[in-house]
Formats: C-alpha cells, sequence, structure tokens
C-alpha cells in the first residue's frame, strides 16, 4: 500500500498515518453527483483506512454533515440541486471546525477565490491527477483542523487560567484591601487612644501643678503661722519671766520696807 509523503507545518507526513491521530477512523464525507466518482473516491479513502460516506446532492450531503458530522468534507462545486457554495456555507455554519474542500471540474481561478473567501480549506480542480491528491488534500486540511482544536483548546484552558488568577488577584487584592481598612483603624484608635492619653497627661500634669502650688501656699502659710507661734510663745514667755522677777522684786520690796520700819520703831524707842 503507498502513503503520499506531504508536507506540513515545515515536516514532512505520511498522510496514511492521519489515521492513527485519533482514537477512531477518520469519517470523510463526499457530494458528488457523479457515481463514478463517487464509488472510486470511496474505495480508495476506505483502502487507507478511512471511513467514507458519500452523497449523491445538496440536500443529500447537508443531511449527512448534520448526522454524521464529518472529520472532512469533500464537495463538488457544481450540484444539481443545491450549489457547493451554499453546501459550504451551511456546513461551516453548522461547525466552523469542519474542513470543507471544494472540487470542481471548471478550474476558474475566480470560482476558487469565491470558494475561499465562504470558508473553504482547500480547492482541487477535476480531473485529479492522482487519487493521492485527495489524500494530500485531506491530510493538510485534519492536520490543520486537529492544530485549530489545539489551539483553541490552549486559549480557553489560558483564558481559565487567567480568569482563575484574575479571580485569586482580585480575592488577594480584597484580602490586602481589608487588612489595609482594619490597619487604618487599628492606627486611628491608637492614635486616638494616644491623643486621650497625652490629655489626661495634661490634665494631671496642671491638676499636679496647681496642686503643687497649693501645697506651696499652704508651707508658706504654716511656716508663717508656726513663725508668730514662736514670737507669740516667746513674748508669752518673756512676760511670765518679767512678772515673775517684778514680783520676787516686790517680795524683796517688802521684806526692806518690813526691816526698815523695825529698825525705825527701836530707834524711836
Amino acid at each position: 500500500m503507498r502513503h503520499a509523503v506531504c508536507c506540513v507545518a515545515g515536516m514532512q507526513v505520511d498522510c496514511g498515518k492521519v489515521k492513527q491521530m485519533t482514537a477512531k477512523p477518520v469519517r470523510v464525507l463526499l457530494i458528488d453527483d457523479e457515481e463514478i466518482i463517487r464509488l472510486t473516491i470511496m474505495q480508495f479513502f476506505r483502502s487507507e483506512g478511512y471511513e467514507c460516506i458519500a452523497a449523491a446532492n445538496g440536500r443529500e450531503g447537508l443531511e449527512c454533515v448534520a448526522q454524521y458530522h464529518p472529520d472532512i468534507v469533500f464537495v463538488d462545486l457544481r450540484l444539481p440541486d443545491v450549489s457547493g457554495l451554499a453546501v459550504l456555507e451551511q456546513t461551516v455554519m453548522m461547525d466552523a471546525e469542519t474542513p470543507v474542500i471544494m472540487i470542481s471540474g471548471a478550474g476558474g481561478i475566480d470560482d476558487a477565490m469565491e470558494a475561499m473567501r465562504h470558508g473553504a480549506w482547500d480547492y482541487i480542480v477535476k480531473p485529479f491527477a492522482s487519487l493521492e491528491t485527495l489524500l494530500h488534500a485531506a491530510t493538510k486540511a485534519f492536520e490543520r483542523k486537529a492544530l485549530l482544536r489545539e489551539n483553541r483548546i490552549y486559549h480557553e484552558h489560558l483564558e481559565q487560567m487567567v480568569s482563575q488568577r484574575t479571580a485569586e488577584l482580585q480575592q488577594a487584592n480584597e484580602r490586602l484591601s481589608a487588612e489595609i481598612e482594619q490597619r487604618k483603624a487599628a492606627e486611628a484608635a491608637l492614635q486616638s487612644a494616644y491623643d486621650g492619653m497625652e490629655e489626661q497627661v495634661r490634665q494631671r500634669t496642671a491638676d499636679l501643678k496647681l496642686a503643687n502650688e497649693q501645697l506651696e501656699r499652704e508651707i508658706k502659710e504654716r511656716s508663717t503661722m508656726q513663725d508668730a507661734l514662736i514670737r507669740s510663745e516667746r513674748l508669752a514667755a518673756v512676760g511670765t519671766l518679767a512678772g515673775g522677777v517684778a514680783h520676787e522684786f516686790n517680795n524683796i520690796n517688802v521684806t526692806v520696807l518690813g526691816f526698815s520700819e523695825l529698825l525705825l520703831q527701836r530707834q524711836d524707842l
């Protein structure tokens, strides 16, 4: 069995290995109104290990897209009922990640550009040089689909991580803000307590100053009163002493006068 070798993302890849990238066979949908082409292509892809289904017109093809959810769709540009572009558009609407490869016998560059503008992943012109051209296109499309899916999952995971990290940072910021507010409240309470203590100290200092001044006045008054009392007691003592001395002098005088009178009486005798 021959496998085509194609270049994907700068690397040579065996087209036959595409089916190994999934747990189940790659499902290919072929939409073409020419029966011989359908049968030939179906047989070729099945021989390469793919699961292949076919539709003879556009309506059948869209029904197969909705029912079987193919991994890759090959659709002829010219169909008897619905145009290949319409099938392309409807398929893209149902699943934008489904690769749609257009096939046409006309070969016009305008048709190819129009198909690419509508979302086609590739454009192949009939008659085919080889059926492996289809395999090559399928390989490239499936590789691209896998990369896009991986990129989407990565971005979704990245967005989830960013969202989770943002939520964590927001929670941390809220906790930090709450702590800051608590610290501000604690600082305000401490400052209020300090201001209250400072006011109490000022008031206490003023009270002590007044009490000290009052005490000094009382000490001074007591000292003055004590000095006055001492002077008064001294004066009283001096008065008492003087009275005693005077009394003694009076006694002496009485005695002297008594002796004098006796002497005078004796002389008269």
